[in-house]
């Protein structure tokens, strides 16, 4: 007798979500005559139809709908488990995308990257920062580390990491000419230095209308040194800086001085178990279980 095969209920999860066997085709690279071949012997061998035309759209019969689901786990469990073997193997990862907000610290994600690559050789690693997380761009980003988290099928989130922020000045600035505490409305008569599109000031609270924006912590610091406003920035990226002197610290006397932030681990259900990701997935943990807020004068 006759089995269906992986490849099978492949294309018919691909008719299914894209409309068609054109769509399909041009997603999964095959030909449409090859897509639609694949369809009918699963249905031939199943001895059900699956998927019916209306108009110019390939839609789902009422058993077509009953299977879909249980089509897409059995997928996703097949792809687990050539990860999971993989890791078992030793095999490398071919390649590993992550996708890392803007507003999450560098030395951070740098002590990860190191942890990481002195326990598994990662022949490709691809590090992109963004300011809104890629979770349906079609590039299959591996782990996507954001103020968000997931709503789209085929991530879940796999933990989070709550990151400390201190608001800082230069001390070329002329705007606070002491340490003494000062009330936080007080800062609205000042520029704020933002990062990323979605601004940190609207995680934080901060209600600054006058702000400029810039796309990487290392420019906010910059123009705060240069004694160019103030910035709301991650502890352990400013706390060389508040140490040497180039920066300080804002006391408040009506909120508290430190503020977290919580960034959201969301890995590609699909990539779990390969050796790179999961590498990767347990220094992010490990690093928020020993992050302690640090001294700032």
């Amino acid at each position: 007798m006759n089995k269906a095969t992986i490849q099978q209920w492949h294309m018919f999860l691909a008719v299914a979500k894209y409309g068609g066997f054109a769509q399909a085709s041009e997603k999964v690279y095959k030909s449409k005559s090859s897509v639609h071949r694949s369809v009918t012997k699963l249905e031939q061998t199943l001895n059900v139809s699956l998927l019916k035309v209306e108009g110019k759209k390939t839609q789902l019969t009422p058993d077509g709908r009953k299977v879909f689901h249980l089509a897409e786990k059995l997928l996703s469990d097949a792809r687990n488990l050539e990860s999971y073997v993989a890791g078992l193997t030793g095999l490398n990862d071919s390649s590993i995308k992550v996708a890392v907000d803007a507003l999450f610290p560098n030395g951070i994600l740098r002590c990860v990257l190191q942890s990481t690559s002195a326990e598994l050789l990662l022949k490709q690693l691809e590090i992109t920062q963004v300011s809104k997380a890629p979770f349906d761009d079609g590039a299959y980003t591996d782990v996507v580390l954001s103020v968000l988290k997931s709503t789209v099928s085929g991530y879940s989130v796999n933990g989070s990491i709550s990151v400390p922020y201190v608001a800082v000045f230069g001390v070329k600035s002329f705007v606070f000419e002491s340490s003494a505490a000062i009330f936080s409305d007080e800062l609205n008569n000042h520029i704020e230095i933002r990062v990323g599109q979605d601004p940190v000031g609207s995680l934080l609270g901060t209600k600054n209308d006058g702000c400029w924006t810039v796309d990487k912590t290392s420019s906010a610091i910059e123009l705060v040194c240069e004694g160019i406003g103030y910035a709301w920035l991650p502890c352990i990226d400013v706390q060389d800086y508040i140490a040497s002197g180039k920066l300080r610290k804002i006391s408040f006397r009506d909120q508290p001085d430190i503020r977290k932030i919580d960034f959201y681990l969301n890995v590609r259900d699909d990539h779990r178990f390969l050796p790179g990701v999961k590498h990767i997935v347990h220094h992010f943990k490990h690093f928020e279980s020993k992050l302690t807020l640090p001294s700032v004068p």
